[in-house]
């Protein structure tokens, strides 16, 4: 989930259960933290109140501290310091955290075929700039950007942890990944806690444990190109949304979204938002990333091969809005 799309995600519960006697001790509880350019909130329901505050404590610190490491924005975070180690000719050996999410990245741009790819961060600065200055990066510039993009100048050495960027001027960006990895993280903790009953939302990328008590199910309400919002009742799963709803760059009445596709380094132009449930929020993230560069078609083409993961794409198509659906969500209007 860079940086991912914040659609609108409200939360909202099923109504109309009725609480059973073994859930009538437990309490609800929120909490909330900004980091990574967002907020992130966790609301569980558990008896052991010492048990959940020190858990999400435990949550907060871990969240800065992928922070720190995963950034592309922090000029020291470990991320950025290892991209200027690039065209060394070295391997840096990195955190654990870094290896394993890289390791991940590189699995999943295997899968896709270079459509995730975690190297974009060339492209990624020059339309950082074209939003601050409202101009095209222009074709010279993309041209030596791509020069220093591609998933295949990563070499990762397994048994040191370390990590070899073969071209100069590389720069990673976690920006499709990093969300949907930190939600998992902080669920595993409190899941680890024995809090089971857990929701943690990482500015739309979301992951829902067991139900709330009394209830079939946890409620999201998702925002999209449509006037009429989506409703999705999940439990146990995981959410993420990507698309250009609210973030892009209008240049010449053209707007582009801040999802750059790497066969290109532009930003796409085609309106959509797109919608992934999987079993968890790091292949949630990644995939939602990923379907927003391919479209409904091709997209839902390569989710054939992954059967447990579902999606919804919203798009519009010469001045008309449509929408898809891959796979069977249960309950949604």
């Amino acid at each position: 989930m860079n940086l991912l799309i914040q659609i609108l995600i409200v939360l909202f519960f099923l109504s109309g259960s009725t609480f059973s006697q073994s859930n009538e001790t437990l309490q609800r509880y929120e909490y909330s933290h900004k980091s990574m350019g967002t907020i992130f909130r966790i609301i569980c329901y558990t008896n052991q109140k010492e048990i959940a505050k020190q858990t999400s404590e435990k949550a907060f610190k871990r969240i800065d501290q992928l922070n720190y490491i995963m950034s592309d924005y922090l000029p020291d975070s470990e991320l950025n310091r290892l991209s200027r180690n690039s065209g060394s000719g070295e391997y840096i050996q990195v955190s654990t955290d870094l290896y394993v999410i890289l390791k991940l990245g590189q699995q999943w741009a295997l899968k896709t075929n270079g459509i995730f790819d975690v190297t974009i961060g060339p492209y990624s600065q020059l339309w950082r700039r074209a939003g601050r200055k409202e101009m095209l990066p222009d074709s010279d510039q993309i041209k030596k950007a791509s020069e220093s993009v591609g998933y295949k100048y990563i070499l990762i050495d397994a048994e040191n942890s370390a990590v070899k960027l073969r071209k100069e001027r590389m720069q990673l960006d976690l920006g499709g990944i990093a969300k949907g990895f930190t939600v998992d993280e902080i669920y595993n903790l409190f899941v680890n806690s024995g809090i089971e009953k857990v929701l943690v939302d990482g500015g739309g990328d979301i992951r829902v444990g067991d139900p709330p008590p009394g209830k079939n199910g946890w409620k999201i309400v998702l925002e999209n190109l449509k006037e009429d919002n989506q409703v999705l009742y999940i439990s146990n799963a995981s959410i993420a949304t990507s698309g250009d709803l609210y973030r892009y760059i209008l240049i010449d009445s053209v707007k582009y979204g801040h999802i750059i596709d790497p066969r290109t380094g532009y930003g796409l132009t085609t309106p959509r938002t797109v919608t992934v449930q999987a079993s968890n929020c790091t292949e949630a993230d990644v995939l939602a990333s990923t379907i927003s560069i391919l479209g409904a078609k091709d997209g839902f083409r390569f989710l054939a091969d992954i059967p447990h993961v579902k999606a919804i794409v919203v798009e519009e198509e010469k001045g008309k809005v449509r929408r898809y659906i891959h796979g069977s969500f249960g309950y949604i209007k």
